[in-house]
């Protein structure tokens, strides 16, 4: 419903026009003609609302939908959710039916470790002692002045050397022992297509 607050003006046929409040919020400047014959009864929200879908009830994964809501954007409808942890979240109506949002994020914050985008493997993003990545064994912590990325010395389980390994290369898997798997080894492993795994059960000798 339009409330008329004062006259704008005259538009270019010389008809009145009048600037109007709607009950969503918006301002619309409308002709006295159209709100006479009640050819204009809003600001447009009326006809975007129509066609939204009723979500109340709808269970979508761990949200069941509860009521709608005021939505910023006016052509999506929006919906509050409460998921069986027992947190409230707002989603839209899209969202929902595309199966994009079937939790409050809880999923995500009781997942413990980072998956890889490759390998689809969990593994811990913070490096502690006595963990191991590829061949390498956390022994602790290098002692360093400054800031910058913590240093672990590592033991290789293939040769037995030690190394020192940044963080990030140890949960990125990008270093995997201490030097020894590259050259010949390598490609003596790559030929037969042994996994490091193999490796480590002492079926190819790396040396």
């Amino acid at each position: 419903m339009l409330t008329v607050i004062e006259r704008a003006g005259t538009d270019t046929d010389r008809s009145a026009t009048w600037l109007c409040e709607c009950e969503c919020g918006n301002k619309k400047v409308v002709q006295g003609n159209a709100l006479r014959q009640g050819k204009t009864r809003s600001c447009g929200c009326l006809n975007k609302q129509k066609s939204f879908i009723d979500e109340t009830g709808n269970v979508y994964g761990k949200l069941t939908v509860i009521q709608r809501v005021p939505s910023t954007t006016q052509s999506k409808a929006k919906w509050l959710c409460q998921c069986e942890c027992g947190n409230y979240r707002e989603v839209e109506g899209t969202k929902l039916r595309k199966g994009k949002i079937t939790h409050c994020g809880c999923d995500r914050k009781s997942t413990k470790g980072r998956v890889s985008p490759t390998k689809g493997k969990t593994f811990p993003t913070k490096v502690r002692p006595n963990q191991q990545y590829g061949a390498l064994l956390v022994l602790g912590r290098v002692p360093r002045k400054g800031k910058g990325d913590v240093i672990w010395a590592c033991r290789c389980m293939l040769c037995g050397g030690r190394t020192e390994i940044r963080s990030s290369s140890l949960t990125s898997r990008k270093t995997k022992s201490c030097g020894c798997l590259a050259g010949r080894p390598w490609e003596k492993r790559k030929q037969k297509k042994m996994s490091l795994r193999e490796l480590l059960k002492g079926k190819v000798n790396p040396k």
